[in-house]
């Protein structure tokens, strides 16, 4: 039953690393048409920015708080701290993902078909991303890859394996 405990803990990881997400996303995607932005201070950076924001409640995109910190980063900062984070937010969900499945099951089927899903999801990643530029789609390519490794940072790997584990011991 401790398995659950963790479940609070990965769905707070989420919502960090969704609002991290979002902001370093934003960022990057609002700066790429004004190449001076970077040579402008974080004040003007920031006022810049709060015109770009839309007062739309129920879109997340362009209504978050920014994170003030990343109006002293430089693109390639920011570039690499967004590559940075999902390769952290992935080991931390496969780290959070493994444990749920070792105290459900204590059987190492699970955790070890847990490492196979996460391995062919990865390589899945790359495959489109890589695809996508290779064929002159590098932007429908790196939304596929983007939603499989969003299934890797997410609890949503346990879970599956969970109602399978669960269903498995029913048969």
């Amino acid at each position: 039953m401790k398995h659950w405990l963790l479940l609070p803990l990965m769905l707070l990881l989420g919502f960090a690393q969704e609002m991290v997400k979002v902001n370093v996303n934003f960022y990057l995607e609002q700066t790429a048409s004004e190449p001076a932005f970077y040579d402008w201070s974080p004040e003007e950076r920031k006022a810049w920015l709060d015109v770009k924001r839309i007062d739309a409640p129920f879109n997340y995109y362009y209504s978050h708080d920014p994170i003030e910190s990343l109006h002293s980063f430089s693109r390639s900062q920011l570039t690499t701290l967004k590559w940075g984070l999902a390769v952290v937010f992935i080991v931390l969900n496969v780290l959070l993902n493994f444990l749920f499945l070792k105290w459900a099951f204590d059987d190492a089927f699970f955790t070890k078909l847990l490492l196979w899903m996460m391995a062919i999801c990865f390589v899945l990643a790359g495959f489109f991303l890589v695809g996508g530029k290779l064929i002159s789609m590098p932007e429908p390519g790196y939304n596929i890859a983007r939603k499989v490794l969003g299934f890797m940072q997410s609890p949503m790997p346990a879970l599956v394996l969970f109602v399978v584990g669960r269903l498995r011991s029913r048969i």
